[in-house]
């Protein structure tokens, strides 16, 4: 089987460009996890996704998640600094690693896309450390390192860890963004710099 996981879904405009974009698209099935309550009918409008309602986490449980005027930057992050009048609100989480073992396995496609607001250096780095990030074919992620400094600095190691690791396997790391034909192309080595 074949899987477009669309991890960070929001409108749905990830699921839209990736069907206009892959002449393929219709072979997959497409999974959109979105935490935002509010965002959920428009997702399901999109009609034939799959809509995960919980956020992309480490564990399962529930966790806060803060809503901003730009629903597109949402994140299970607090960020005073940069987004100072979010909304904390409870959502349920997965543990993702944990849903990619038990729900695939390595005869499947699978392609990941995330735009999860900083979750991604934690998620990634435990899908790396368990073994489950074996089962991507593809990556298509936006890093925030440079967008929320302070958010992420402790999660330096970790980035370096999962770059580490996609150079171990040859794996292409593409940079995602929905409003753009194609909505995929491949980070420069400038962009992956840590410190700029």
């Amino acid at each position: 089987m074949k899987y477009f996981i669309d991890g960070g879904a929001c409108n749905g405009g990830s699921a839209a460009a990736f069907r206009g974009w892959r002449h393929d698209s219709k072979e997959y099935k497409i999974i959109c996890f979105e935490p935002n309550p509010a965002l959920h009918p428009k997702l399901l409008k999109l009609g034939g996704v799959c809509l995960q309602k919980e956020a992309i986490w480490t564990e399962n449980g529930t966790l806060p998640f803060y809503i901003g005027k730009n629903i597109r930057c949402s994140s299970v992050y607090e960020d005073r600094e940069r987004a100072p009048h979010r909304i904390g609100v409870e959502v349920p989480c997965i543990d993702f690693s944990q849903w990619l073992a038990a729900t695939f396995s390595p005869d499947d496609e699978v392609i990941l896309k995330l735009d999860i607001e900083c979750a991604e250096f934690p998620v990634l780095a435990k899908m790396v450390d368990d073994g489950s990030f074996d089962l991507v074919d593809q990556l298509y992620v936006e890093f925030h390192h440079h967008r929320f400094p302070k958010v992420v600095e402790p999660h330096k190691e970790d980035y370096e860890k999962i770059l580490a690791y996609i150079e171990s396997r040859g794996l292409p790391l593409y940079y995602w963004e929905a409003g753009k034909k194609p909505p995929a192309r491949p980070y420069s080595e400038k962009e992956l710099v840590w410190d700029k």
